[in-house]
This record gives C-alpha cells, sequence and structure tokens, in this order.
C-alpha cells in the first residue's frame, strides 16, 4: 500500500539546513497476519555551496489515534554529503498502515 501522500515535510527547517527532501516514497507490505514492513525512501538535495554544520532527518511514524509508534534517524556528515543523498529507512515493527510519517530536519 502506497503511504506517500501521508509524508508530511517541514520545509522551514529544509530552508533553515539549506537542503530540500525530494523524491519521496513511503509504502507498507503486509506478508502475513503478524508481519509487515514499512519503507520510507527520499533524495536529500543540496540548495547551495555553503559549508553547514552536520545534521539529521528524524523519521517519526505515527498510528491513526495520533500516537508515535516508530522513529528512525539518517544522519548526514557536512564533510562527506556534497550534492545529494538517497536515503532508505525500513522497520518490520509497524504491523498496521500508519496514518502520518513526518521527516525532520534537525542538528546532530
Amino acid at each position: 500500500m502506497e503511504l506517500t501522500d501521508r509524508i508530511e515535510r517541514f520545509e522551514v527547517l529544509e530552508d533553515q539546513f539549506g537542503i530540500v527532501l525530494d523524491a519521496l516514497h513511503a509504502e507498507h507490505t503486509r506478508y502475513d497476519a503478524d508481519s509487515a514492513c514499512i519503507s520510507i525512501h527520499f533524495d536529500i538535495v543540496s540548495r547551495s555551496n555553503r559549508p553547514r554544520p552536520d545534521f539529521q532527518i528524524g523519521i517519526s511514524v505515527y498510528n491513526d489515534k495520533g500516537q508515535l509508534i516508530e522513529t528512525g534517524v539518517e544522519r548526514v556528515k557536512s564533510k562527506k554529503f556534497l550534492a545529494i543523498k538517497s536515503c532508505s529507512f525500513a522497520s518490520f515493527r509497524v504491523v498496521k498502515p500508519p496514518s502520518l510519517i513526518r521527516l525532520i530536519p534537525e542538528e546532530q
């Protein structure tokens, strides 16, 4: 089941870090009654050549009651980040499709 329309970005924070989150995709795959997987994919694209501190993208997953049910993080080292970084996150602990997925740029 595709969940891309449930991804929430924080463009103000993306602007502060000089990045844009692009090529967003999320899906939930049920294997059987007791197992499933959520996978989230995105690109981090630089919007400038200015130096930036190390940062990370926090990944928060919420159920239909608005409860936080899973978290993850994609860390980015400024010395290794040139212009684009493709990222993937997967969790087998999210049995039901989530109602909201947040991608939050933040300092490390």
